[in-house]
């Protein structure tokens, strides 16, 4: 009997770098009566996701035979590429399958930021000891450990640098609003496209995926409403600018327009793993220099500055005049819709629909009910 992997346990999945995955060896056997006996009395599974399993079923009469999963009945034929290989037992819901089934109890911020990880170029875990250790003996051995494009974070020294990883995107924007439009009346579409709108391009980390959400993400959401935002863009250099910065190209971290396209701004995101302890280094000084070279208004925005509410008023109010010539103040509404943002937004991002710390995320019309349980059956 296969099994797969949906929901939360799909997300937590699609967390876990391939070298890793790899050197795993996991001792519960799904396709088994036993195996599936002793998930009930386990923690986790591949060493990362988290008990109870969210698993899909489209057999409505086994939607109740399992312990220590939570069973998601899924009615009718599964869309094409709903669900990939893991192994000959295991699949796990694709990208697109496992957003829209997020959609149906998360909130908009916490189903924003997932779609931010699934179309980004970054990954964050929090690895285990022994892996942790595994990873960083790679790095100071020089071998090639790493594969399908996935490498973490490391600072000025090659050390490992938190729990940040970096990746392919698991499926773009294009692909995820064509999914969106063959889904268009299935329960938990609606809340995907609200989500997917707040969604600018494609991040790579979390920094740049908060920046977004506080600057350009819709005032009903939270957001600043910003002028139109592109993120990782890349900016063709001149002769002349090209010989200050030695490259033909930058890519930009969000490059940021007036609604009429009349002003143009380039924000750079200064995170310590990018940059080192030192910050800005001399290359990304010429950086800087060849893209003012060329016109732009280079500003170079840190953590703190969209984090601490004082400093980042002052940055949105620039930002306004600078692009649209004025700054709007927000009404009481849109307030307690930052305040609530701000509230999931910031917590660490390793913990987004994981452990015990997570986030207030469940549907407000049930609070206080999370689909976790032993045996239970979400129907979908």
């Amino acid at each position: 009997m296969d099994t797969t992997l949906c929901d939360i346990s799909a997300f937590q999945y699609y967390r876990i770098p391939p070298c890793l995955l790899r050197r795993m060896v996991e001792e519960i056997d799904l396709s088994t009566k036993g195996g599936r006996k002793k998930l009930a009395d386990a923690n986790s599974f591949l060493g990362y996701i988290e008990t109870p399993l969210h698993v899909l079923e489209t057999d409505r009469a086994r939607r109740f035979t399992a312990r220590g999963m939570v069973k998601h009945l899924w009615s009718g034929e599964l869309p094409l590429g709903a669900k990939r290989e893991i192994d000959v037992y295991h699949y796990v819901t694709s990208p697109a399958m496992t957003l829209l089934m997020l959609a149906r109890h998360l909130d908009k911020t916490c189903l924003t930021m997932a779609i931010y990880e699934m179309v980004g170029t970054f990954s964050v875990i929090r690895m285990l000891p022994g892996d942790r250790a595994y990873v960083q003996q790679c790095i100071d051995a020089g071998q090639v450990a790493f594969e399908g494009g996935w490498e973490p974070a490391r600072d000025e020294n090659g050390r490992l640098a938190g729990d940040l990883w970096e990746r392919p995107a698991l499926l773009t924007l294009d692909e995820l609003w064509a999914f969106i439009h063959e889904m268009k009346g299935v329960r938990g579409c609606k809340a995907l496209a609200s989500a997917a709108r707040e969604v600018v391009g494609s991040a790579a980390s979390p920094f740049e995926a908060r920046a977004a959400m506080r600057i350009c993400g819709s005032r009903s959401s939270g957001g600043e409403g910003i002028g139109r935002a592109e993120l990782n863009t890349v900016i063709r250099f001149t002769s002349a600018a090209a010989s200050i910065a030695g490259h033909d190209y930058a890519i930009a971290d969000m490059l940021l327009c007036a609604h009429d396209g009349a002003a143009e701004l380039v924000i750079e995101c200064q995170g310590r793993s990018s940059h080192g302890a030192g910050g800005v280094s001399i290359a990304d000084a010429d950086r800087q220099l060849a893209l003012q070279r060329m016109g732009y208004e280079v500003i170079l925005l840190t953590h703190e500055q969209i984090e601490d509410e004082w400093r980042f008023r002052q940055l949105a109010r620039y930002l306004a005049e600078r692009l649209n010539g004025c700054y709007t103040e927000k009404n009481s509404w849109e307030m307690e819709r930052q305040r609530e943002m701000m509230r999931v937004l910031f917590s660490n991002w390793a913990d987004l629909l994981c452990g015990g710390t997570r986030p207030v995320i469940w549907c407000k019309r049930h609070p206080g009910r999370r689909p976790e349980g032993r045996g239970r059956s979400l129907e979908s």
